[in-house]
């Protein structure tokens, strides 16, 4: 039977779809006929057979196959996170991709068909779409709920509660999937009967208590398993000038494509295109090459040059921005469904390869030059610069922004940490440090702040949990940082004693600190990507941002402040966390998932919005952008936050001097959150 289905596959994808549908029905049946109806094997069978269907354009079919697969993938899925460390559940996210993917084609082609449906349609493509690239981000969640189980308390013990039963179910499930395939002779019934009454038991138990969790810890739920939401519910949540817009690539070995979603608080509209992930990806690296210094570095370089028609740009010189592949990407996200954006305040939810890159980076027009220069970007028509933007890490996002849970404002303005000691080496060259504060009518020559990759290689980890101090201190100084923090307490009218820097920059420093007092925190530094320190086989799993080390070992400080620890040691009130750290809204070398790195930490400490970087900030950009954003709050209270960094980016991109109309002076930042006005 295996045979069978592997020639239906292979019918499947040569085109032979005729060929395939006898072949793939006998399969599925025979699937239906012996195989656990939770089991993944179902899944597989049904997916491969609702293909078959799209193949032969019975959609009616198809998206009845391919909806049971989905059932059961995200059933599986659920069972995972429960019992994260277990052995005998294992979902193929590329399966599960490949569904959706084949689930969405299938219901934009029934909908035209059937206008009464077509409604209905769109909702259910909606939620599944939102399911498209969860696996990543389940991964980086994972690692945080071992954390929470760590960490003692009542939580903690419900956790443990629901992952032993899990496990429990976990060991029974294995065991009786291994009996079912024995011949008949050597299976016991009584037995088999106890065990599925065992497994009765075990999720009986795991139901109850993941209700229990789900009451008393809402918002640990809300970041550990996020639900999708329904065009409906996004519509009740979205302001009446506000616009939700879903992203969903797919590529690889499942075929390219790609599906935007456009949900207003009167309309909701989708739309297919041919392109999908592997053009998507080329764009995003050619965008990249003429906005982040860094990637044209080592074998960088070959690549950009490639993508670029370039040679490397000489020190000091404007990168190379390709404002052609930049509209072109935006025709392709948006195309007829632009109208429906224009004036709108975004909530954007863009996964990889996507997820690197600022969307304020795209002309909405067709520009005149591919390569523009000098007063050229002041021309081009950013989405940026009419858009508010505020990138979510996923629809269900809008839930907590718009929950209406009341918060006092918390009574300091501020408190930045940044310069941390740090030795640095021959290559780590010198920053020039301003003398005073930045400001448009005098530009600055503050060189850029290699924030995060530099003698990045040098970097080791001793173990899984602890940092090699010395490895650490080799990363460059950043003294430009004490500056950037410096001006903007004083933007907003805080004491000097607000700015902790060296020995008051550490871990411990930062965790003893009552963070809930202030409304902005910031933190000026090297920000680090999972996997960067290793050694041997062992890989610090996990983002952080570089504080100051201690002067010797201690069990809970090595000069990182990891995102885990974020997510279950703080508890903030800020209005704003500003994360001028390279890489600071990455989680790859490409970019990754938006909110894999530090920034995901802080929403489930209660910041509501973040200030992310996605390239080395230039520091005279970096307190422009920031204090012209909090002058204009200061002038407007009830502005919404993302108004508020267009204005700014805006009045950058405007300034006389022409000096930082290119983006990767004025685009590095990203509001992440809550765009929305401040708490009052």
């Amino acid at each position: 039977m295996q045979v069978m289905a592997k020639i239906a596959v292979l019918d499947e994808v040569l085109g032979k779809f005729d060929e395939a549908a006898p072949l793939s029905a006998r399969a599925l049946e025979f699937t239906k006929a012996h195989a656990d109806p939770k089991s993944t094997i179902l899944a597989h069978a049904l997916n491969n057979d609702g293909w078959v269907a799209l193949g032969q354009k019975n959609y009616v079919k198809a998206i009845d196959e391919l909806r049971s697969a989905l059932a059961i993938y995200f059933d599986n899925r659920a069972r995972q996170k429960q019992n994260p460390s277990g052995r005998g559940i294992s979902v193929d996210e590329r399966e599960v991709s490949r569904t959706i993917r084949g689930f969405l084609h299938g219901a934009n082609a029934l909908a035209p068909a059937d206008p009464k449906q077509a409604q209905a349609f769109a909702d259910e493509a909606f939620q599944a779409a939102q399911q498209v690239h969860r696996s990543k981000a389940d991964q980086s969640l994972l690692l945080t709920t071992a954390r929470f189980a760590a960490g003692g308390g009542p939580l903690a013990k419900r956790i443990h509660d629901e992952q032993d039963d899990a496990a429990h179910r976990a060991e029974i499930e294995a065991w009786l999937n291994q009996s079912i395939a024995q011949p008949a002779d050597r299976r016991n019934a009584q037995t088999e009967a106890a065990a599925r009454a065992a497994i009765a038991k075990a999720e009986q138990n795991i139901a109850s208590e993941s209700a229990e969790i789900a009451q008393k810890f809402p918002d640990y739920v809300a970041l550990a398993d996020p639900k999708p939401v329904s065009i409906a519910q996004a519509q009740a949540l979205l302001g009446p000038n506000e616009a939700l817009v879903l992203l969903a690539p797919f590529g690889d070995a499942n075929g390219e494509a790609h599906f935007t979603f456009v949900v207003t608080k009167t309309d909701a509209r989708w739309r297919s295109a041919n392109t999908g992930q592997t053009q998507e990806t080329e764009w995003v690296q050619t965008l990249r090459c003429g906005l982040d210094v860094e990637a044209w570095q080592g074998e960088g370089a070959q690549v950009c040059a490639k993508l670029t028609e370039v040679q490397t740009p000489g020190p000091g010189a404007a990168l190379p921005f390709d404002a052609a592949t930049a509209y072109a990407l935006y025709a392709t996200l948006f195309g007829e469904l632009a109208p429906m954006v224009e004036k709108k305040s975004i909530f954007l939810v863009a996964p990889d390869p996507l997820a690197s890159l600022p969307f304020a980076v795209l002309p909405k027009s067709n520009p005149v030059k591919r390569w523009p220069t000098g007063d050229d970007y002041r021309q081009l028509d950013w989405f940026g610069r009419s858009n508010p933007i505020a990138v979510l890490p996923s629809v269900a996002a809008l839930r907590g922004l718009h929950s209406g849970r009341a918060t006092a404002s918390a009574p300091f303005p501020f408190i930045g940490y940044g310069d941390p000691t740090l030795a640095g080496g021959l290559d780590c060259g010198s920053a020039e440090v301003p003398a005073e504060c930045p400001h448009p009518s005098k530009v600055s020559s503050v060189a850029l702040a290699s924030r995060g990759r530099a003698r990045i290689d040098s970097v080791k980890s001793n173990s899984q949990s602890q940092a090699d101090l010395d490895a650490v201190l080799s990363l460059c100084p950043l003294p430009e940082t004490a500056m950037e923090l410096k001006c903007v307490a004083e933007s907003l009218n805080s004491p000097a004693a607000s700015v902790r820097t060296g020995a008051q920059a550490t871990v411990t420093a930062v965790e003893n600190e009552n963070l809930t007092q202030y409304r902005v925190i910031q933190f000026a530094t090297h920000g680090l990507l999972a996997g960067e320190m290793q050694t041997g086989n062992c890989v610090l799993d996990e983002p952080a941002l570089v504080l100051t080390p201690p002067a010797t070992p201690q069990p809970k400080d090595d000069g990182l402040l990891r995102a885990s620890e974020m997510s279950y040691r703080f508890r903030l009130n800020a209005d704003w966390v500003i994360l001028s750290a390279c890489n600071s809204a990455s989680g790859s070398s490409l970019g990754g998932e938006a909110l894999s790195g530090p920034a995901s930490a802080f929403f489930y400490a209660d910041a509501r919005a973040l200030l992310v970087s996605h390239w080395p900030v230039r520091s005279d950009a970096a307190v422009l952008l920031t204090t012209r954003a909090f002058s204009e709050l200061a002038a407007e209270p009830h502005l919404a936050r993302a108004e508020a960094f267009r204005r700014s980016m805006a009045a950058l991109i405007d300034d006389p001097s022409g000096s930082f109309a290119h983006p990767s002076i004025w685009a590095p930042f990203a509001v992440i959150g809550d765009g929305g006005p401040v708490s009052p």
